[in-house]
């Protein structure tokens, strides 16, 4: 079985709406400065028998609009941030956009997955500015994630390092 790690972002970085709205909400809300820029990158962790060509033909036709957005397979989407902060359900929680992806994976591919095999959703949002692990994790605290039924992973980029 193979793992394949897919991200899927904004083509044009000053078009994403979704960061946008989030960082203004950060700046209103909770009165934090000293952020540049937050995108929004949709995540993909799929463990299933596929290939990497058939990975790629889902991220063609399901996972990403070409017009508006990119994706990466095993690799990032952003290599110069500050900061990253990965938000995934916690074991045993539904996660309702992975069961979506999987039902369509089956509708595209033709069969169905096996049992062992699976998707699951996570956000991943990339900051730039003057941050510190401290403030994201605040940020995530009260703003991004539900403690009670996600957990959060927040990585330190090249530029804050």
């Amino acid at each position: 079985m193979s793992h394949f790690r897919v991200e899927v972002g904004p083509k044009d970085r000053q078009k994403d709406l979704l960061g946008k709205t989030v960082l203004n909400e950060i700046k209103e809300d909770l009165k934090i400065s000293g952020i540049e820029g937050l995108f929004v990158v949709s995540v993909f962790e799929i463990n299933a028998g596929l290939g990497k060509e058939e990975v790629i033909a889902l991220c063609k036709n399901l996972f990403c609009d070409p017009v508006t957005e990119e994706f990466s397979v095993n690799d990032h989407l952003f290599s110069d941030f500050d900061f990253s902060l990965e938000v995934g359900y916690s074991p045993g929680v539904t996660d309702n956009i992975g069961l979506t992806a999987m039902r369509a994976v089956k509708d595209f591919l033709g069969r169905p997955l096996a049992e062992n095999e699976t998707i699951a959703s996570k956000k991943l949002f990339v900051f730039l500015g003057s941050l510190t692990e401290e403030i994201v994790r605040e940020i995530a605290l009260k703003k991004l994630f539900n403690h009670l039924i996600e957990e959060i992973k927040i990585f330190s980029g090249k530029k804050s390092g």
